[in-house]
């Protein structure tokens, strides 16, 4: 429970203040920047919030399957988270622009009077915020962790409840005075200014979110293989038995080849012979009649 001590507010509007009584909280990691403005859940006076909240951790891949990169570092955070790196883009152009930072942010700078912060700071703000894609390099980060919050509220507190606790943290009514509500008993005091939070996990468990390669080369090469064996009905035994089709056929080619080489050769000699055939009839012939005329 917080006493919040509502008549001690001083938000401006030109100072971009709150409208709301109450409270505004957060849940994150000891090592995350909280930025309670833009990502923050509220409650009021003489509300009990119930806040249950589920542990997760998320795990990003880096280029070319993923956005984050494992080797940025940022200067004024130990853990890269988006929301550092956005505190310290917004800090780096404030500073730039108006010499000056607002007093929560982090670094050794001067910390901006009123003017400066509603001439000058909130409005370099507001520039990146309006653009903040453009303006910040601020990838996601590949290791993170978050919580998922529930909210649900109750009236508090019920009129014996409350005398009770008046009683135990000896509550003092505010002296009336100009801007001071006036409350005429403890219980109206509890239900104008403290508010309750009660915190726990929903589960003992935790949840993990991993970004997977949505195809590793296995898969390709699988996803290859099943169209081809769908479109062609190509397989690894098909391939072979093609390669073998290519060997044969080449191999056919070359011994037709050596055959035509070989018949064109034998069809070269053959006049050959057939002259030295015919010069061996013709001198047997001369032989045959030079001896029959001897003989005479």
């Amino acid at each position: 429970m917080l006493d919040i001590q509502t008549w001690e507010y001083a938000e401006a509007m030109e100072l971009l203040g709150n409208s709301e009584l109450g409270l505004k909280f957060i849940v994150h990691t000891p090592y995350q920047t909280p930025v309670i403005n833009a990502m923050g859940y509220s409650t009021g006076p003489g509300q009990k919030a119930f806040v249950g909240f589920n542990k997760n951790k998320v795990s990003n891949l880096y280029p070319p399957w993923g956005k984050c990169n494992p080797e940025r570092k940022l200067t004024y955070a130990d853990h890269y988270t988006v929301e550092a790196c956005a505190i310290e883009c917004k800090l780096s152009r404030v500073v730039a622009q108006c010499q000056c930072k607002p007093y929560y942010f982090p670094g050794d700078f001067d910390d901006c009077n009123y003017e400066q912060l509603s001439q000058c700071a909130f409005i370099e703000i507001a520039k990146i915020n309006a653009n903040f894609g453009e303006e910040c390099d601020c990838p996601i980060a590949c290791k993170n962790e978050e919580f998922d919050v529930k909210l649900s509220y109750a009236s508090f507190p019920n009129i014996p409840y409350g005398g009770d606790l008046g009683k135990k943290f000896k509550i003092t009514l505010p002296e009336v005075q100009p801007g001071v509500p006036e409350y005429g008993t403890q219980v109206q005091y509890i239900r104008g200014n403290v508010v309750s939070l009660d915190l726990y996990y929903e589960s003992m468990s935790e949840t993990e979110t991993v970004q997977n390669k949505a195809m590793d080369s296995t898969a390709l090469l699988g996803s290859i293989g099943g169209h081809l064996g769908l479109f062609i009905g190509c397989s690894v035994l098909t391939a072979v038995e093609f390669l073998e089709c290519i060997i044969m056929s080449t191999l056919g080619h070359c011994k037709t080849a050596k055959r035509r080489r070989e018949l064109s050769l034998k069809k070269t000699h053959e006049p050959e012979l057939e002259e030295n055939n015919h010069s061996y009839h013709n001198k047997a012939h001369f032989n045959e009649n030079g001896n029959g005329s001897s003989d005479v």
